[in-house]
Parts: structure tokens; sequence; C-alpha cells
């Protein structure tokens, strides 16, 4: 069995803290982003017109449209 020391537990630690960070911004700018999509449609824009702003493909913004 591996012991770990006081010092690699720490830095596992903040490891995990960052991707749980990283993980969660991610999580933001998708909610971020199907939020613009539906502002934009109930404007009456259309998909591709959504799709140059937003930089999403038509595709995704088909998959965002169906939440």
């Amino acid at each position: 069995m591996i012991r770990l020391t006081d010092e690699e537990r720490l830095q596992e630690r903040r490891e995990g803290q960052e991707e749980g960070k990283r993980e969660g911004r991610k999580e933001g700018r998708k909610e971020r982003e199907i939020e613009i999509v539906k502002n934009l449609f109930n404007k009456g824009m259309d998909i591709t017109f959504v799709s140059e702003i937003t930089g999403l493909s038509e595709q995704e913004i088909g998959l965002l449209k169906l939440k």
C-alpha cells in the first residue's frame, strides 16, 4: 500500500479544487449560451443569424433549442 505525504495530499486536493472550478465555469458558460440562444429566438431571429452571433453551429443551436 502506497502512503501519501501531507504535501502530496494537499497537492491532490488543490488539483481537485481547480478541476471543480473549471467544470463549474464550463457549466456556467453552457447555461449562458442557452439563455442567449433563447433570447435571440424570442426576438424573432433565425437560426443562421443566431449561429453567426453566438459562434455555435446550427446543429448545436438546434439541440439547445430543444431543451
